[in-house]
């Protein structure tokens, strides 16, 4: 097998694939070259470039390769050079490198896949605790033995407290004598306006005993005068 001429033709076809921008040539003799691989969902996106070298006997040989970078992090990048040496194992013989990279635009789909799922889980997971969390406005708090015991425990020290409030403001006669002494003389005013009142009601007129001054002479009135 003229290993050069495979690998040349190989490279030739992945020209023709990738855009010049996804394609980095970095040497011929022996080929060495960069692929960017990209992957998108939705609004997400995902990039990983990598650095293949073949060697002379590739594909007889499996090519070298390595990370030379990887977005977003968050995809593990030991999982990705995992996947590439277990492809270039499964590959030896023919050529492989679009079969790499595809089983990697593929893992980056799949990671892609389980970031949107789990912000589509976090988002239904936030409406349905604003959900519940109105819900609970109306519905109130739900009553039990032990709550109501609870409830019932502080209500009645409440009201003791506040009896015990109630009941040191109050003074006694004594106390509202001292803070005030015509408290005393405004109670004998009182009962004196009280008994003269009464002692007038009790007073019976007899009518009878007068009579209409008009009947009367003048003279009569003037010798009951003298």
């Amino acid at each position: 097998m003229d290993y050069k001429e495979e690998q040349d033709g190989e490279v030739e076809a992945l020209k023709s694939i990738y855009t010049e921008e996804e394609f980095n040539e970095l040497s011929s003799t022996p080929w060495s070259f960069e692929i960017t691989i990209n992957s998108e969902l939705n609004d997400l996106n995902a990039q990983c470039v990598i650095q293949f070298d073949l060697p002379e006997q590739y594909p007889d040989q499996p090519p070298q390769f390595s990370l030379v970078s990887l977005d977003p992090s968050s995809i593990p990048s030991q999982s990705i050079l995992d996947l590439l040496e277990e492809q270039s194992n499964d590959n030896i013989g023919m050529p492989m490198i679009f079969t790499l990279t595809s089983a990697v635009q593929e893992k980056l789909q799949d990671s892609l896949q389980q970031s949107l799922e789990e912000e589509e889980k976090q988002a239904r997971e936030k409406e349905e605790e604003e959900k519940r969390k109105e819900e609970e406005k109306y519905r109130g708090t739900i009553v039990t033995v032990e709550t109501f015991a609870a409830w019932k425990k502080s209500f009645m020290e409440e009201m003791n407290i506040s009896k015990k409030a109630k009941d040191s403001s109050r003074l006694t006669g004594k106390e509202m004598f001292e803070r005030d002494a015509s408290l005393a003389l405004s109670d004998v005013k009182f009962i004196t306006e009280d008994e003269d009142e009464a002692l007038i009601d009790d007073v019976e007129v007899d009518e009878s005993l007068f009579q209409d001054l008009g009947d009367l002479e003048s003279e009569d009135i003037l010798d009951n005068t003298s």
